[in-house]
């Protein structure tokens, strides 16, 4: 049984039978079904014993030989009918195009040429007295079963199949998904190859290797795209012309294709990996991770290439995965502990809280609203107390597929500081401060020219003076009310900041020289600074 698979076919037989009987479609299928040459919708000569006959006496033919027109026919008044069943010759040759569309037959036309499973399709053209008359029946010429057996195996498909002739039709159509499926993995082999086919910056299969791979995948495009339409029936398997040495040229093709998309499932498997080791590359590690990570790298290129030679590409990444695992391991190890080092545990994040809201550090935040005070001191201390993070949420685990801290995002290198025993330091600077700007406050409210502004205060404030003076320490909670009592006593007081570092850089420009020549170029400093100032009202502050 052959199923009718294309337009064309279907519609040749129909217009040939139509063409006998002088009528249309119903008719047509009624000729097909009288002489049991349907299956449903499929032309068959199983259920038909005019031509299983007749394919009976094709079989008998010895090698070379025919059935001729007399040797069918006999003629019966004006007409010819045949030998056997007495079936006009008008009608008959429905029996013989069915053998000849199953591929048991070819039919040799009045005009000489023949009329086989392969190009039935011109059956329409043909003139009918050719097809009435014609001149021999035949049998088709023997599938070429080496070359086939050949093609079987190449794909992967039990040869059996073809060499049975009640398999050969299950054969064929493996054969043509087979060829299908080939093609599909040659053009996306091909697709691989023109875009970007490479990992850790290197291109999985060199340059001068592409375009064989290309030329292999090509080749079974040519061979195998229109498989499907040039052989979709057994009879056409007749006219398969590819020699062993071309089916040998198919195989190693299918071969470099098959390389190619190992390549692509070893990048598939290793890129989450490479990834990894790329991204902690060019960070500045201890010699022994990166001799570890130099090391997996060679090893990395040396299964990579043996893919080549018939390596599978999940069990080279497989097999790599092992080195990079070790690798991973070392750069873990050596980020938790950096990671411990620049990062608060939970008791210190406690204790960071309370130190920034403690009664030292709000007494200089307001405190350093008075221009006599070196506020910048106290900004770096907060800078430097805000930039110590918290994290105490990573694990080992976490760091087998992210190279850094997911929480917080930490990255290796001088950009954090180390937290130990930072807030000790912090804390110490604090006590350091408030005690600095103590004795600045003393000093200047002592000050015979900003005493003697006090007498203009308010008697609350001018008590506030008094009670800091006396007692030599600011009060316990500096309030608003304190520091709007030293700024106004302080209004008279007309304070030149000069920071420590420009005065330090000026000096240095003044070159070796004499005392004289230094005290002169020093009151030249001095004037410089205290330009459009009233000397007797100003206080030079040195600010660090």
């Amino acid at each position: 049984k052959t199923k009718i698979t294309t337009s064309n076919q279907r519609e040749a037989m129909r217009a040939g039978i139509e063409r006998f009987a002088g009528r249309k479609n119903v008719l047509a299928t009624a000729m097909l079904d009288s002489f049991g040459l349907l299956q449903g919708e499929n032309i068959s000569i199983q259920g038909s014993k005019y031509a299983a006959y007749y394919a009976s006496q094709l079989d008998k033919l010895e090698s070379g030989a025919v059935l001729n027109f007399n040797d069918i026919y006999e003629p019966s008044f004006d007409r010819f009918i045949d030998k056997k069943f007495g079936v006009s010759y008008a009608i008959l040759p429905i029996v013989f195009l069915a053998l000849v569309y199953t591929g048991h037959a070819v039919i040799t036309l009045k005009s000489g040429e023949t009329l086989t499973a392969s190009n039935l399709d011109t059956l329409p053209k043909v003139p009918i007295l050719d097809l009435y008359e014609f001149k021999t029946l035949s049998k088709p010429k023997g599938l070429p079963m080496a070359e086939l057996v050949k093609l079987f195996e190449t794909l992967g498909l039990p040869p059996g199949q073809v060499k049975a002739p009640e398999s050969r039709e299950t054969g064929l159509a493996s054969l043509i998904a087979k060829a299908k499926d080939a093609v599909a993995l040659a053009v996306k082999a091909k697709n691989k190859l023109e875009g970007d086919f490479s990992l850790w910056g290197e291109p999985l299969i060199s340059q001068s290797s592409v375009s064989r791979y290309k030329d292999e995948a090509k080749r079974v495009q040519d061979m195998l795209a229109n498989f499907g339409i040039r052989f979709n029936t057994v009879a056409k398997l007749n006219n398969f012309t590819y020699t062993i040495a071309d089916i040998e040229k198919l195989a190693k093709a299918i071969a470099e294709v098959n390389v190619v998309l190992e390549y692509d499932a070893f990048r598939t498997e290793c890129s989450e990996n490479v990834s990894y080791m790329t991204s902690i590359e060019p960070l500045e590690l201890p010699k022994t991770i990166k001799q570890k990570l130099a090391e997996a790298k060679d090893v990395y290129r040396k299964i990579r290439d043996e893919i080549a030679d018939g390596k599978y590409g999940e069990a080279a990444a497989h097999e790599i995965g092992e080195i990079f695992a070790e690798v991973k391991t070392a750069y873990a190890n050596y980020y938790f502990e950096e990671h411990k080092k620049r990062r608060l545990s939970v008791k210190d994040a406690k204790r960071k809280g309370e130190m920034i809201s403690s009664a030292v550090l709000s007494n200089l935040k307001r405190l350093k609203s008075l221009d006599i005070l070196n506020a910048s001191k106290l900004e770096q201390i907060e800078k430097d107390l805000s930039g110590l993070k918290v994290c105490c949420e990573l694990t080992p685990e976490m760091l087998k597929t992210s190279r850094f801290c997911p929480k917080c995002g930490f990255q290796l290198g001088p950009s954090d500081p180390l937290v130990k025993g930072k807030l000790d330091e912090i804390g110490e600077r604090l006590d350091a401060l408030a005690g600095e700007w103590t004795k600045t406050l003393l000093a200047t409210v002592s000050d015979p020219l900003v005493a003697g502004g006090k007498e203009y205060l308010k008697k609350d404030q001018q008590k506030a003076v008094d009670d800091f003076t006396h007692e030599g320490k600011l009060p316990e909670n500096v309030d608003n009310f304190f520091v709007t009592a030293m700024a106004d006593i302080l209004k008279g007081f007309d304070p030149v900041p000069v920071e420590a570092s420009d005065l330090t850089e000026k000096l240095a420009s003044f070159g070796p020289c004499d005392l004289a020549t230094f005290k002169a170029k020093m009151d030249g400093l001095l004037n410089d600074y205290t330009k459009d100032k009233d000397k007797d009202k100003l206080r030079i502050i040195i600010r660090q």
